[in-house]
């Protein structure tokens, strides 16, 4: 990785937060000097939009995108919802990123992977763990099908933070 910094948005989980987030990348944070991990805040505690209707997900849209939009970023890392939403929010404003690390996401019914397509530019990393059953493996290889730029990326665990992937698609970008 050579010296040029390098800016990356992280969008937490469920029942999560930034500073929790945070702390779960340290060991990514720590490896990573040159990057510039930024963790972006909900208008909503520790939920981007209401898990039943989807309700605050607008909000948070145009929230996220006033913060982001004189700032450059070569991409995102999302975990669980927070994954969901950042490749809304991507989809929905085709925003000029190189990356989405997508973490245990999933699709969400309301703004479906089927009727609002992930641009093609952006390279999607589809992380997720073999023994998830909060959001299955199979609830995550169902994104695949409908995005063009993706790689799949299994990992033997739960639903987490998995540092491991997250480090080794770093080192492969850049």
């Amino acid at each position: 990785m050579n010296n040029m910094n390098y800016r990356v948005l992280c969008f937490h989980g469920y029942e999560q937060t930034s500073e929790s987030m945070k702390l779960k990348m340290k060991k990514v944070i720590e490896k990573f000097k040159g990057i510039d991990f930024e963790f972006a805040e909900s208008l909503y505690d520790k939920k981007w939009y209401d898990l039943k209707d989807s309700k605050g997900i607008e909000e948070n849209m145009i929230f996220i995108n006033k913060f982001i939009k004189d700032k450059e970023y070569d991409g995102f890392i999302g975990f669980s919802q927070g994954a969901i939403f950042a490749r809304i929010l991507i989809s929905t404003y085709k925003l000029n990123i190189k990356f989405l690390i997508s973490l245990c996401g999933m699709d969400n019914e309301q703004y479906s992977i089927k009727t609002i397509e992930f641009p093609s530019y952006i390279k999607f990393y589809n992380v997720f763990g073999s023994k998830d059953t909060y959001v299955t493996p199979s609830e995550s290889k169902y994104l695949t099908n409908f995005i063009k730029n993706v790689k799949e990326i299994e990992f033997d665990g739960k639903h987490i933070i998995h540092s491991e992937s997250i480090i080794n698609i770093i080192e492969e970008i850049y």
